[in-house]
């Protein structure tokens, strides 16, 4: 129960989730009916910080609470993500600059900083988590420029490149799985 970082921990660090998650959106149906999103974000918040106050207390890697922490906030912002209706093209300028931003920040703090040594404490997930976002939004939106820029987004080949996607994001536990094993034998 305290080296959960093998092989599988990705597994356990979800049911985490799903156990901090799910009661969060319960509690915050329950109290509301305006604001979910915004309860569910709190109440799953304060359940991050009590996992936090029981990694302070049994260990970080105690039942895989640091992974956990890691990917938490990810969940959470696709979770918020997915209940925003934001038009991004009217606020280009907005989102390029925050693009810009990101990217900036993420590069001077690879720069400064070395992920792979710092110390597994909340400073450090913390550490991890933010440059881990501030990439995946510089890379994820350069990767959507480019496929703009080649415009495989066209009406006619549009279909065809979601179903692609679509089934990448389907399968994409089983291609982790294949690469674990294929590397386990090289």
């Amino acid at each position: 129960i305290y080296h959960m970082d093998y092989k599988y921990w990705f597994l356990f660090s979800l049911w985490n989730i799903v156990i901090i998650y799910l009661p969060a959106k319960y509690f915050a149906k329950k109290m509301t009916k305006k604001h979910v999103s915004l309860f569910t974000l709190l109440f799953s918040g304060a359940g991050m910080i009590i996992l936090g106050l029981i990694g302070l207390y049994m260990g970080i890697n105690f039942l895989g609470i640091k992974y956990t922490l890691y990917y938490m906030p990810f969940y959470l912002l696709g979770f918020l993500y997915g209940q925003i209706k934001f038009d991004w093209k009217e606020k280009k300028i907005l989102k390029d600059s925050i693009i810009a931003v990101c990217g900036i920040i993420w590069f001077l703090l690879l720069l400064k900083t070395n992920l792979y040594t710092i110390e597994d404490n909340l400073l450090g997930i913390f550490t991890r988590f933010t440059a881990s976002l501030l990439g995946c939004i510089t890379v994820i939106s350069g990767l959507l420029y480019i496929i703009k820029q080649f415009e495989l987004f066209k009406e006619e080949s549009h279909i065809k490149w979601r179903r692609k996607f679509l089934w990448l994001g389907t399968h994409t536990m089983e291609i982790y799985l294949l690469h674990v094993f294929t590397l386990n034998i090289l």
